[in-house]
């Protein structure tokens, strides 16, 4: 459900679904991936800080994943912390040699302004 939320750009919406659920996941199981997915919606919706949040406690947990590395160097990037999501992109690299997202935002400048932390 948050999936199609986001996808309508509904991000407020996709927000709560993720959080529900978190609440839902008592195994913890999905944590990681739902942090990491609740993130992505909290930085559409603008709220770069929170989502940075959700992707550190979801690193916290998956710390060999390229998709929250690359989601939290879109959130530091919304936060002009250039330095920060430079390093996420190289770490992103070293764990997938072939992630295209990184090798594109590493040819570019680290100046802030947004980013999309997509997939490697």
């Amino acid at each position: 459900r948050g999936g199609e939320l986001h996808g309508r750009a509904d991000y407020a919406a996709a927000e709560e679904s993720y959080s529900a659920a978190l609440r839902a996941d008592a195994a913890e199981l999905l944590t990681p991936v739902l942090r990491g997915n609740r993130a992505q919606a909290r930085l559409r919706a603008g709220v770069p800080v929170r989502a940075l949040q959700d992707v550190e406690a979801a690193l916290a947990l998956d710390a060999t994943s390229t998709r929250l590395l690359l989601r939290r160097a879109a959130c530091n990037l919304a936060l002009e912390r250039g330095e920060e999501a430079e390093a996420d992109y190289r770490a992103a690299l070293a764990l997938d040699p072939e992630c295209e997202a990184a090798r594109r935002a590493l040819a570019g400048d680290f100046s802030g302004g947004g980013g999309e932390g997509g997939e490697g």
